[in-house]
């Protein structure tokens, strides 16, 4: 489970493998990334669909098959603490995505000790 702490700037690096072992990702396949934290539970909206709401976009940038995940200190600073859900697409020239990293659990905590 991945943890962001309140009070701190969060980065994590992920490598991207195309099967179990390898080989590496080549990520220069992809224009661009999208990730976002949400709620863990989902809400039913209008129509009727179950929704996760938005928390907090994350910034997303690759380098040869390692992408690095980060939120600024003030991103942090405005997060309640508690259990949320974070995901990765990589988008395509023609809009297109293919999942990188598919929801996974994310908390966020307080830790008293800064730094």
């Amino acid at each position: 489970m991945l943890e962001i702490v309140r009070g701190r700037p969060w980065v994590v690096t992920h490598t991207v493998y195309d099967n179990e072992g390898g080989p590496l990702t080549d990520l220069s396949q992809f224009d661009s990334f999208a990730c976002q934290i949400r709620e863990k539970n989902a809400t039913r909206n209008r129509k009727g669909f179950f929704e996760h709401a938005l928390v907090a976009d994350v910034t997303v940038s690759a380098v040869d098959s390692v992408l690095t995940l980060s939120l600024p200190l003030a991103t942090a600073n405005t997060l309640q603490t508690g259990d949320y859900i974070i995901d990765l697409v990589g988008i395509f020239d023609d809009a297109t995505t293919e999942a990188l990293l598919v929801p996974e659990p994310i908390v966020v905590v307080n830790r008293p000790t800064i730094p």
